[in-house]
């Protein structure tokens, strides 16, 4: 399988250094300039730099307004003409338009949760995970943290 990502799984994987997880799932993953930059500005565990080493850097070749961020609108843009159907995004509006364009969305909560349905990770580092990222400033509100939870034990 393969992705085109934005910055914030990226950087969240690497922060929690489970960017392992990534590519458990995916064979190829293709970041847009904007994005690698992003990254990279971002990387204060000196993860992401090895790990660009292993994803491809491509630029859109059309540039089109889709009112979020420049690193989003040129991942779906690369999406779109590349014909990959995974974006990753934790960004809601980004994944609400990738959703418009057929696209499927998966955010970092999604990577691990894809992991520990295929035990590749058990319940217990799949919650540690879940409160690290937290630790690290990753944004859910109460009631989605509570639902994470209760399929983090379903599974």
């Amino acid at each position: 399988m393969e992705a085109v990502s934005n910055s914030t799984v990226l950087i969240f994987l690497s922060k929690i250094n489970r960017l392992d997880l990534l590519f458990k799932k995916y064979s190829r993953v293709i970041v847009p300039q904007h994005v690698k930059e992003e990254v990279l500005a971002k990387d204060d565990t000196g993860l992401l730099n090895d790990f660009i080493a292993r994803i491809q850097v491509k630029k859109p070749k059309t540039k089109r307004d889709l009112r979020i961020g420049a690193g989003e609108t040129e991942a779906i843009i690369l999406c779109i003409e590349e014909k990959i159907k995974d974006f990753l995004s934790d960004d809601k509006r980004a994944r609400t338009v990738a959703r418009m364009l057929k696209l499927n969305s998966t955010g970092t909560i999604g990577i691990l949760l894809w992991n520990l349905k295929r035990k590749n990770i058990t319940k217990k580092e799949c919650s540690e995970l879940v409160d690290l990222l937290i630790k690290e400033k990753y944004f859910i509100s109460t009631e989605l943290y509570v639902q994470i939870k209760k399929v983090i034990c379903l599974q």
